[in-house]
This record gives structure tokens, C-alpha cells and sequence, in this order.
């Protein structure tokens, strides 16, 4: 992505909470409940992380939620925040705090709050299990329990949902410049140290040496990695050495392309291609949002319903349907708020259809999230 394209996302829909997202696929609601409510309007309307080691659990408030559910399978239902809200498809979780980024896992809900904490969200109520660091990034594993960030004090940490505990790992190295959690798959973190990228096992808490810190890693799933290396062309396989090409990146004069995003079996990877000309009034965006199949590198075009939208993959609401958010509709692109709209798309037909309209983001409005982690500021 240009960072020109980067700048007028962030000046004009910073609520949006848009940042490459990592690693993404919604979990399903199952039998666990907390706080449930249903919306009143007709149609849903708003948009868009455990290492072995020492440490205890981190001890924090507790509240208790009314009723709702939160845990299960891969969900088909839409899923963002606005305000202090939750929404699971036609369903609300009112947390009582502003919602800057959230995931979830098989349990439930972690989030951040405008003081950087953590919070965890179950069947068992709230309770603050953390803090983040500089990065501001939670990373999950949809189908499983663990939820990872780096605290402020450039720790690795890693929270069981399930088991409730907390645990923690320094830089091996010394030093975090440059570092950051990068992916959760199963027990395993990715985690960019001092060091390079590292592997650490949330059962035995042994650190493996990946790959140096210049690989560009955008997801795993179920050991499939999606990343660019020195080629500078998007990859994926079930290794290093034996990933395939399958965008040549290093083509393209602009660089490569993000969001990446795969899908929970790692089947399908979705790759947006969002590029920005001319400037002012006069700004152009070309935009089109492909998904490829891994095993044959086939591409399907996913063409959003209703207008000239930026597509930008979300998360996976199962193997064969992903979350997209449209942004800004037809240029040109005018005033200090947009209206972005969910959708759900099918593969391998490509079809798309919109689940969810957008309310109002941007100066005076509610923050808005989507479940990849990433964080949103309530700067206007």
C-alpha cells in the first residue's frame, strides 16, 4: 500500500480503525452467555491474544454482564464495534468503556480501552488483564483461547481466556526496536524481537529463531504462512522454503499490496490492491479487492454490490465467507466523515452481498472498530 494512501485513509476515517489487518476470522456464537440485547433499528448499523513463562495472572475489576453469547464455532454473523458496543450480527455487548480495538477468541472478547488496558469478556464478566505497549495491537487465534500483545514494557505477553492466567516474556536479545507481535496460530506466537522474528510455544514456552527481522509476515493459519521476503513478492506455504509466489509484488512498481489476510484452514488468502493518483480534489483510487485459492493460486475477484467501493478484507466469517469492509463509495471523496458499509462474500463464487450499513464516522462521531486487533484513536 502507498503511504499516500495510508495518509488520506488515516486523515479522513481514522475512527475506522483501518490497518492491515493481521490475522482475522470471527468466532461463532455458541452456548457461553453475557450481556445480549437486541438492536432496535431493522438493520445492524455501525462499522467497522500465551506464552509460557513466568508471571501470574494480572488482577483487575471485575464486572458482571447481564446475559449474552460470546463463544462456539466459526460464526456467519457480522461482527464491529461502535462506541462501547459490541455487535455479533443483530446482537449488542455493552462493555460500559469506549471500545479502541477488540478480537475474539473461542471463549470471548479481549479488548483495549483509552487507557491502553486490557480487558477480557466472558461468560464470567469483565475483568482488566493487562496493559499494551507502544505496538497497540492485540493478535488472536479465533478458534482457540489465547489472546498475545507487548506491554509497555516491551514484554511478550500472553493470556489464556479459558484457564484465566497471564504470563510474560522479555526480549531475549535486549532490545525491542523495531519488535512487535505479529501472529497467533494455535499455541504458537509470532513475535518480532530484538532477535528477528521468534516462534514461541504456549505449552513449553521455548523460543525458536524464525526468520530476520526483515520478513514482512501477515498472517498464519493453521500453519500456512502468508509474508513477503526479500523477493519482495507475497508468499504462502507451510514453510519458508517451500512457500510459492502468488502475487508477483515485485512487478508492481508501487510495491506490494496489504490487507492480507488467509483464511482459519489457511485455503484461502485475500489480497486487496488499493492504489492512490492525483491529489486534492482531483484524487483518484483504483481498488480491487482478489481472493486466491493456495493450492491452485486461482484468483477470484470479489466485486462489492451498490457503488465504486475501497474494499478492504476484514476477518473470515468461516473458511468460505469473509468479512469486507467497503469504504467511501464513488469519488470524488469530499467532507471530514464517510460512510463505510459490512459485507459477506462467498467463494469460490465470488458473490457479495451487504449485511450491514454504516452510520456516520469521523469528526464528532463514535469510534468504530473491526475485530482484527488493530488500534483506533479517538483523535478528531
Amino acid at each position: 500500500m502507498t503511504g499516500q494512501l495510508r495518509d488520506l485513509l488515516e486523515e479522513r476515517a481514522d475512527a475506522v480503525g483501518f490497518r492491515p489487518p493481521d490475522l482475522a476470522e470471527i468466532v461463532a456464537e455458541g452456548d457461553r452467555r453475557v450481556r445480549r440485547r437486541r438492536l432496535r433499528a431493522v438493520t445492524a448499523a455501525a462499522v467497522v491474544t500465551a506464552v509460557v513463562g513466568g508471571g501470574a495472572v494480572v488482577a483487575g475489576a471485575i464486572r458482571h454482564p447481564d446475559e449474552v453469547v460470546t463463544g462456539g464455532g466459526l460464526a456467519d454473523a457480522v461482527t464491529w464495534s461502535r462506541g462501547s458496543t459490541i455487535h455479533v450480527g443483530p446482537d449488542e455487548i455493552d462493555v460500559g468503556f469506549l471500545i479502541h480495538g477488540f478480537l475474539r477468541t473461542s471463549s470471548g472478547f479481549v479488548l483495549m480501552d483509552g487507557q491502553q488496558s486490557v480487558w477480557s469478556v466472558t461468560d464470567a464478566g469483565q475483568r482488566r488483564i493487562g496493559k499494551v505497549g507502544g505496538q497497540e495491537r492485540l493478535v488472536a487465534d479465533r478458534n482457540g483461547t489465547l489472546a498475545a500483545w507487548i506491554d509497555p514494557a516491551d514484554e511478550l505477553v500472553v493470556f489464556d481466556q479459558l484457564a484465566g492466567t497471564t504470563r510474560s516474556f522479555g526480549d531475549l536479545a535486549g532490545t525491542s526496536d523495531g519488535g512487535g507481535v505479529l501472529a497467533l496460530d494455535g499455541r504458537t506466537v509470532y513475535w518480532r524481537s530484538g532477535a528477528g522474528v521468534v516462534t514461541v510455544n504456549a505449552d513449553t514456552g521455548k523460543v525458536t529463531p524464525f526468520a530476520d527481522g526483515r520478513l514482512q509476515l501477515f498472517d498464519v493459519k493453521n500453519s500456512v504462512l502468508a509474508f513477503a521476503d526479500a523477493t519482495r513478492d507475497l508468499k504462502v506455504g507451510s514453510s519458508l522454503e517451500d512457500a510459492k509466489p502468488i502475487v508477483a509484488w515485485s512487478l508492481d512498481t508501487h510495491g506490494g499490496d496489504e490487507p492480507v489476510v488467509l483464511s482459519p484452514t489457511g485455503r484461502w488468502v485475500a489480497v486487496a490492491h488499493i492504489r492512490v493518483t492525483g491529489s486534492g480534489d482531483s484524487q483518484e483510487i483504483e481498488s480491487r479487492l482478489n481472493v486466491y485459492d493456495v493450492r491452485t493460486h486461482a484468483a477470484t475477484a470479489l466485486h462489492l454490490p451498490g457503488g465504486r467501493w475501497v474494499a478492504v478484507p476484514s476477518v473470515w466469517l468461516g473458511d468460505a465467507t469473509l468479512q469486507v469492509m467497503g469504504l467511501f463509495g464513488n469519488p470524488p471523496f469530499t467532507g471530514d466523515t464517510i460512510d463505510p458499509s459490512l459485507f459477506s462474500c462467498s467463494l469460490p463464487s465470488g458473490s457479495c452481498r451487504r449485511v450491514a450499513t454504516v452510520g456516520k464516522v469521523g469528526a464528532g462521531y463514535a469510534i468504530a472498530t473491526l475485530p482484527d486487533g488493530h488500534w483506533s484513536s479517538d483523535d478528531q
